[in-house]
């Protein structure tokens, strides 16, 4: 991340959930919480580890360890029971696209009402952008969310009532939430970063995307039923 000078937002109605499944990103946590505490005085924080082992050191962040580990669609419901405040960003330790000027803009969009769920989707080139685009894109795109081009996510931003109020499956939240969302209060931001998937994916791509798509026909089927 890049330094420069800031003047602080004190924005206390905001938590902040960091996650990693890897020792490296654990690592990688008080360095960057450090970081957004220098924009916002946030209210609460936690970070949530859900791989495998757990790792042996200790950080001045309250840690919440998974069980049982690999649920990243889990990490979200898991967060926003942990904290209060009415906005909660999430951030992916394991990602190398996260930017200052990206999580700035992210938690100021939605605290300003601009939007009430935000997410930045890096691109991937690999098995689960190829299972994404043929088992769960053409859903998202039927619905108005086509500009969810890539099945990754680094920075998550949203009212914390929708990540209470939704299913999840093993690999996201996001698409689940955004199908319940008025289309002009979602923001997503493709950006032009490569990210990579953890390597515990490796393999999983069509299994974990066909369960997504289930879970979005099931539940634009049950709204189609209310609506009628």
């Amino acid at each position: 991340m890049d330094s420069k000078e800031i003047s602080r937002r004190f924005y206390t109605d905001v938590s902040v959930v960091l996650y990693t499944l890897s020792q490296k990103g654990f690592l990688k946590a008080k360095q960057i919480y450090k970081t957004i505490h220098r924009y916002f005085d946030v209210g609460e924080s936690y970070i949530v580890f859900y791989g495998y082992p757990k790792p042996k050191l200790t950080l001045p962040l309250s840690t919440y360890f998974l069980e049982p580990p690999y649920n990243r669609g889990k990490i979200f419901v898991v967060g926003a029971k942990l904290v209060q405040n009415p906005v909660v960003l999430f951030l992916n330790l394991d990602s190398n696209c996260l930017e200052e000027d990206e999580i700035i803009d992210s938690v100021e969009n939605v605290i300003n009402g601009k939007s009430q769920l935000y997410f930045t989707s890096p691109s991937i080139d690999n098995e689960f952008l190829e299972a994404y685009k043929n088992l769960v894109y053409r859903i998202l795109e039927k619905v108005g969310l086509g500009d969810i081009l890539y099945p990754s996510y680094n920075i998550v931003v949203g009212r914390r009532k929708f990540f209470l109020s939704t299913d999840y499956t093993p690999w996201s939240i996001e698409p689940l939430i955004a199908v319940d969302i008025p289309r002009k209060f979602i923001r997503v931001k493709n950006d032009g970063c490569i990210d990579s998937i953890p390597k515990e994916f490796t393999g999983f791509g069509n299994i974990l995307m066909d369960i997504l798509a289930k879970k979005l026909i099931s539940k634009l089927d049950l709204k189609e039923i209310k609506q009628s």
